[in-house]
């Protein structure tokens, strides 16, 4: 069976910033995940995350990325997207999804298919709260992370 590590990464404590966690705790709230997937909280841990991710087969990041889009809207990038030097600017802090990505590659000798969720932030600043356009955004976010796991879309408990 195909082992997927989901990952949130960002700050929760600078807006948007926290948005991948968000996904994460409304991933947990459902309650109904795959038994293959887990669910990694990997705000701005950094390396520290690779011992939750290096046994998987499919890694699924999910990170605010300014990529240029509209504030909450989510966008996929797959595999080689992700490890380009084109590839957007995935993160807002020290350790983001591209250098995890590089790290990876490094560090194991089996490299997982990969996808990050990015989702386009608006107020990078010291707050605990999403911005109302990140705040819609995560629903889309969540939906994409289901369909890619195969996991059905359930209401929250």
């Amino acid at each position: 069976m195909t082992k997927v590590a989901v990952v949130g990464l960002g700050n929760i404590l600078m807006g948007d910033d926290g948005a991948g966690v968000r996904v994460i705790e409304s991933l947990e709230r459902l309650g109904s995940l795959p038994g293959n997937v887990s669910l990694v909280r990997g705000e701005t841990a950094g390396i520290a995350i690779l011992p939750h991710v290096e046994e998987a087969d499919l890694v699924i990041l999910i990170d605010s990325v300014r990529f240029g889009g509209k504030y909450g809207e989510v966008r996929v990038f797959r595999d080689e997207e992700i490890q380009t030097d084109r590839a957007p600017a995935v993160s807002m802090h020290d350790v983001g999804a591209k250098d995890l990505v590089s790290i990876l590659r490094l560090a194991s000798s089996h490299l997982p298919r990969l996808l990050l969720v990015g989702i386009e932030p608006k107020n990078v600043s010291s707050s605990v709260l999403l911005s109302p356009e990140v705040e819609s955004g995560l629903k889309g976010a969540v939906k994409i992370v289901l369909a890619e796991i195969g996991g059905e879309e359930v209401k929250e408990k």
